[in-house]
């Protein structure tokens, strides 16, 4: 599809981020903690309201485990190792977890971008302690001593919009 020429200091691949935007995004507040039921686990806390592709989403409260291997961060002897995951839902109401980059020191984890067709509800941002210890997904708790967790109560990826949260 080819858009019109928006003009000067706009292009074309922005207004599609503007519309991937403003039709795939969170509506409400999901209160997004740790697990109650596994602390394993990323619990929204409130209802999801969403907008994915102009469809209304709602998803009652719950919780959502991390992937095992593919959400996994590996330690590092001497630097602290952090990604940032979104908690994304999709038009059925299908709530997931999405990994950023990993990345090496506290508070360097940049937000990723949204997939397509997802609405972003949620993040946390997960890092490693310097050491020998890893963060395994399937099996760590996000309370465990070598972990430390922020979780993000927000309506979109801040990249979605060109900009980055401070850790």
């Amino acid at each position: 599809m080819a858009l019109p020429n928006p003009g000067a200091g706009v292009s074309n691949k922005d207004l599609i981020g503007l519309l991937k935007t403003l039709t795939c995004r969170g509506l409400s507040s999901a209160g997004v903690v740790i697990g109650t039921v596994s602390a394993a686990a990323v619990k929204w806390g409130s209802s999801i309201v969403a907008s994915v592709n102009g469809k209304i989403v709602t998803v009652t409260a719950s919780e959502v485990a991390f992937t095992a291997t593919t959400h996994d961060i590996a330690a590092h002897a001497t630097l602290v190792r952090e990604a940032v995951y979104l908690v994304l839902t999709d038009a059925s109401g299908t709530v997931t977890l999405f990994k950023g980059t990993e990345s090496s020191g506290a508070g360097t984890a940049a937000w990723p971008e949204a997939p397509t067709d997802k609405a972003c509800v949620g993040a946390v941002r997960v890092a490693v302690a310097a050491g020998a210890v890893s963060f395994d997904a399937s099996t760590d708790l996000l309370s465990a001593a070598h972990i430390t967790d922020t979780f993000y109560n927000t309506t979109c990826s801040p990249i979605d919009f060109g900009e980055t949260l401070a850790a």
